[in-house]
């Protein structure tokens, strides 16, 4: 009788065993197809012709190592030369032959990714642009689908073919895929400067978070990196060449006088203080004149000290023949603006004001979710700003913008020196 009591407990237990075994494969399946259906696993396409496909991740799916690096901005600071070094420099996914941008036989940075949507790279690639289309380019069309469209419409194609919803689910679905796989996640495009130019700056911000991002991240396995360039009257200068777009226009004047630009590509700090303000990630602020003094290349700056990638010195480890950093958009022959300089000297000083305004963000080491990097280089503006609190600053970029016209119009426009026959 105890040989059978014993032997019945073995097998009820065994039973009971088997029964929690299979409630818990089935909650996994479950709980697996709930994330795919609200789109936080995706598993892709890798039919497409352009598609490499990838080698397995080095970290695993629940991983905390796991990091995204999103390159901000703003315009004219150097950004098309970062995201075609990233581009260039992570596992291989979508490539052109024809782009601006080719990836490497061997990626230097194995662990990251530039997400490519497909899609959306095959109708930017058909798509009529204006400058030399990249891969790397691909995240613009991302912040311009979170517009307001009746306020800003746009004749790109990809709006054409697509909705919104369809659009924002291919960057979902393409970030969300690899870093499933385990892998780090870098993008970036300049058009994020268009938090601090648009009213909607803010929703934008959170649809990226909401929409695009994959879920249930901590905040800490984020960091958006934003550049901040000097003098400023030289980030002006170089917007207005942007906008004028002819090499020879030397009509500055007649530009910052009449131009509806709200100049938000100078307001790199507000940036800062927005995403500190919307969001739970890490923000890297980079004074780019403090780094090239210190002899740095922007594209290995930020792999080497923010993205903590192995470097020899300050060169990302395994460069080599062909994978060198690329330097973009250098022009060249273009005319000086036609204003004297005692007035590209004011506009600096006023330009520079406006950033009193954040002076909360460079004083001390009160926000623990910001690195200011190349410290020292805000020195001089943080002294200024002490000096003009009496006087005052301008308040917001239209003040600041309205400062800089009254300048150039009090000086006047330099007169072309006519020539004689002697």
């Amino acid at each position: 009788m105890r040989f059978n009591k014993r032997y019945a407990l073995w097998f009820l237990c065994l039973i009971t065993i088997l029964f929690l075994s299979t409630q818990y494969i089935f909650s996994s399946k479950v709980l697996n197809f709930v994330l795919l259906q609200q789109g936080n696993i995706t598993l892709g396409n890798d039919n497409d012709s352009h598609m490499i496909p990838p080698t397995p991740p080095p970290y695993t799916l629940t991983s905390k190592k796991q990091r995204i690096c999103i390159l901000a901005g703003p315009h004219k600071t150097a950004s098309t030369s970062v995201q075609g070094n990233f581009y260039r420099w992570s596992k291989p996914t979508v490539n052109f032959s024809d782009s601006a941008f080719v990836q490497l036989p061997q990626p230097l940075l194995t662990s990251w990714i530039w997400p490519v949507p497909q899609e959306i790279a095959r109708v930017e690639h058909n798509d009529t642009h204006t400058w030399n289309w990249a891969p790397s380019k691909v995240f613009y069309p991302m912040m311009e689908v979170l517009m307001d469209k009746k306020r800003h419409p746009t004749k790109r194609t990809l709006f054409q073919k697509y909705t919104v919803e369809e659009i924002v689910g291919m960057y979902r679905d393409c970030i969300g895929r690899y870093w499933n796989e385990g892998y780090n996640v870098v993008f970036g495009t300049e058009a994020m400067d268009m938090i601090v130019k648009l009213p909607e700056g803010p929703s934008m911000i959170d649809r990226v978070s909401n929409y695009i991002l994959p879920r249930g991240m901590d905040g800490d396995q984020v960091t958006v990196v934003i550049m901040y360039r000097t003098p400023k009257v030289g980030h002006l200068i170089s917007m207005w060449h942007q906008n004028c777009d002819k090499p020879t226009d030397d009509h500055f004047y007649k530009w910052i006088s009449t131009t509806p630009n709200t100049l938000g590509p100078l307001d790199a700090l507000g940036m800062v203080d927005m995403f500190l303000n919307h969001t739970n990630w890490n923000v890297d602020l980079v004074h780019l004149e403090g780094m090239k003094e210190e002899n740095w290349d922007v594209s290995n700056f930020v792999a080497c000290k923010i993205m903590g990638e192995q470097c020899r010195g300050k060169v990302i480890e395994g460069l080599y023949d062909g994978s060198e950093p690329v330097v973009a958009n250098v022009r060249s022959g273009q005319r000086g603006p036609n204003v004297p300089n005692e007035t590209l000297d004011d506009m600096d000083v006023v330009l520079n004001s406006y950033d009193c305004n954040y002076m909360h963000l460079l004083r001390g080491d009160e926000n623990p979710r910001l690195t200011i990097h190349f410290r020292s280089a805000f020195q001089n503006l943080i002294q200024s700003c002490e000096n003009l609190k009496k006087v005052g600053y301008p308040q917001n970029r239209i003040e600041m913008k309205e400062k800089v016209k009254e300048i150039a119009q009090h000086r006047g426009t330099l007169v072309p020196v006519k020539q004689t026959n002697n």
